[in-house]
């Protein structure tokens, strides 16, 4: 009796010590979802996307890159960028993800995606210049002194100006054949921004004022006798 006794109460202690341990994290494949952009709204190609010095895939042409790895939940990921060619990265250049699967997971094949972005914004920018010469058309309109457009019959012009950031760009009128119109040659100076703007020239015209010609006075009358 006493040796049944004790038979049962190792095998049920067996039994709870298999049922009873912690279970082991189970594995999942997750998929980081970068996107790449240039900041105003437009995906940046070529950009060089690095899962732990690993795993390498760059963007495409709509700035999208997409890099796998298996773990478990609660574990981190280290996610490089580097920006192509002519492009700068704003913010971190490194991101630390955990991984999670509180995202949207694939039951099919068990795949958990997350979304992560970066920005590599242009070193240069490109800019709509727009000048409206009120009542003058033809009017030369010169950049950093060379022609680059006439206005129109309305006295408006359209002009694309690229640079980089802080870059100065003195604009003009060169009102040199509207003589009669002041002021003459009027001109402004734009210190590019960061982003892709529009840069506003409206210039008003006043036509200069003749001067009144000279009224010819009469010659004076002789003074002396009068003939009778």
């Amino acid at each position: 009796m006493k040796a049944g006794w004790v038979a049962w109460c190792c095998g049920a202690a067996l039994l709870c010590g298999l049922s009873c341990a912690p279970k082991e994290p189970t594995a999942f494949v997750f998929a980081l979802a970068v996107a790449v952009g240039d900041g105003d709204g437009e995906p940046v190609a070529g950009a060089r996307v690095v899962l732990d010095d690993a795993a390498e895939v760059v963007s495409d042409a709509q700035g999208k890159a997409q890099v796998t790895t298996t773990g478990k939940e609660g574990e981190s990921r280290r996610v490089l960028c580097v920006c192509p060619e002519g492009t700068l990265l704003q913010g971190d250049a490194e991101k630390q993800v955990m991984l999670r699967r509180i995202f949207r997971v694939d039951a099919a094949t068990n795949t958990a995606t997350q979304k992560l972005s970066f920005v590599c914004t242009p070193l240069q920018r490109s800019h709509v210049l727009v000048v409206h010469a009120h009542g003058l058309a033809q009017v030369p309109v010169q950049v950093n002194g060379a022609v680059v457009a006439h206005t129109d019959d309305a006295g408006i012009a359209h002009v694309a100006i690229h640079g980089m950031p802080e870059d100065v760009v003195e604009v003009a009128l060169e009102t040199s054949q509207f003589s009669r119109w002041l002021p003459q040659h009027p001109t402004r100076r734009f210190v590019l921004p960061s982003q892709s703007r529009f840069l506003v020239f409206d210039q008003w015209f006043e036509m200069r004022k003749l001067p009144k010609p000279k009224r010819k006075s009469a010659p004076p009358k002789a003074l002396g006798p009068v003939r009778l």
